[in-house]
């Protein structure tokens, strides 16, 4: 009884590595993984606003849209690095010239690309970013590669419906925690206001 019952089981996981290894019809993958690492950054909160001032763009936005098949890539010393466009509308501006309303594209560093899949270590995963979630986003100023006019965000936090932020900024992030919006938010606006922003 035990064997009839392990060996389907048997099938089924040499079937999932054969998908994994090959793909579905059985041929062998020539996909290929980049993985590229930049400049890894301090994300606890207290962290970021004690540097606000470093980012050029601070905004509370929802993605609009991510669109894969719009992953550019461009040449680098070693390798190629792929961005993938997301996005977004802004509902709050803190910095950076950004109105309720307008629409922003963040550069996120991965994506696919052919037959290459890129990742960014330190920057934040593509699959966060779903249609009408909500970020915090301290990003560089926008600038245009391969023609699309995008920016590259420092540090991410997904916020949740229960008034809390998490961050995301870095596949590699280590606080976990969840910290609440409403006196990050207060914690920001008093540091922008004692600091010139020019």
């Amino acid at each position: 009884m035990l064997r009839t019952r392990t060996l389907p089981l048997l099938g089924l996981l040499a079937w999932t590595l054969l998908v994994a290894a090959c793909g579905p019809s059985g041929t062998p993958n020539t996909s290929k993984t980049v993985r590229s690492s930049a400049y890894p950054l301090d994300h606890h909160p207290d962290a970021v606003i004690a540097s606000a001032t470093s980012n050029m763009i601070i905004v509370r936005a929802r993605v609009h849209r991510t669109d894969p098949q719009q992953t550019y890539s461009v040449p680098g010393i070693d390798h190629e690095f792929a961005f993938t466009p997301v996005n977004v509308v802004v509902i709050e501006a803190f910095r950076g010239g950004h109105n309720p309303g307008d629409a922003l594209t963040l550069r996120i560093l991965g994506g696919e690309r052919g037959n290459i899949s890129y990742i960014g270590n330190d920057a934040p995963p593509i699959e966060v970013f779903t249609d009408g979630s909500e970020f915090m986003v301290f990003a560089q100023e926008v600038v245009t590669i391969d023609s699309i006019d995008g920016a590259t965000p420092n540090h991410v936090y997904l916020l949740d419906d229960r008034g809390e932020m998490k961050d995301v900024s870095s596949r590699q992030s280590v606080v976990s925690a969840t910290f609440e919006f409403a006196q990050f938010e207060a914690r920001l606006r008093r540091q922008l206001d004692q600091q010139p922003t020019d």
